[in-house]
């Protein structure tokens, strides 16, 4: 998004100068590891519709308005037509290709590119519903990924064939057994009740000091 040439221009993310190093990834059966974009709504308005107001109050770095960034459809239009263009290339899209809000577009690109992989650093917090399960053909219904800092239940994977040293597996998704909204949620009340006690703490240690103060300011006087 910020890689720009001499003249000025953006560097886009299917630019043909770097075919040739995709091309020998794909030679070398190196997988691509590559961070395209940002979430979705770092690209959105900064207003009351937007999910993660919050966030970017606290962290304003992180909006991407069009005055300065390309629209998100754009660099996501960019980054399939570069997986389409190297098919023999294995390619992970970072932090679930930022469609963790989005699990029904993430199933239907997984299925049109087979050479795609994600991984689910950093995003399991921004899991959104999927309205397919299984059963529909095919892939549909599960969400290929790549495994790094953290895994589900053994029940809800399914191995499948280990491609150019990348292992690629098979999430089925069973809303019933995805504790995960609910675990947040335990979390966050256990936060917000850690909260609640540290702040009940330095209220009572005020206070004391306050009548510590004035118990010797008495006698002191006296």
């Amino acid at each position: 998004m910020d890689v720009k040439y001499a003249g000025g221009q953006r560097v886009h993310v299917d630019d043909p100068e770097f075919d040739p190093v995709w091309d020998k990834c794909a030679e070398l059966g190196i997988p691509v590891l590559i961070h395209i974009a940002e979430p979705s709504a770092f690209f959105d308005p900064w207003d009351y519709h937007n999910e993660r107001w919050l966030e970017l109050k606290q962290f304003p770095g992180r909006a991407r308005p069009p005055d300065k960034y390309p629209p998100f459809e754009t660099l996501i239009a960019e980054r399939n037509r570069l997986f389409a263009k190297h098919p023999k290339t294995n390619f992970i899209a970072a932090h679930l290709a930022f469609h963790g809000n989005d699990l029904e577009r993430l199933r239907e690109t997984l299925d049109a590119l087979p050479n795609m992989y994600v991984d689910i650093a950093a995003v399991l917090a921004e899991l959104g519903p999927i309205n397919t399960v299984e059963g529909q053909g095919g892939d549909s219904g599960f969400l290929h990924f790549f495994h790094t800092d953290l895994r589900p239940h053994r029940s809800d994977v399914r191995r499948s064939a280990t491609t150019a040293g990348t292992s690629k597996s098979r999430l089925e998704i069973h809303p019933e057994r995805r504790p995960w909204p609910q675990l947040l949620e335990i979390l966050m009340r256990i936060l917000l009740l850690g909260e609640l006690v540290k702040r009940f703490q330095q209220a009572v240690h005020f206070f004391h000091r306050v009548i510590v103060h004035k118990s010797d300011a008495q006698h002191a006087a006296l």
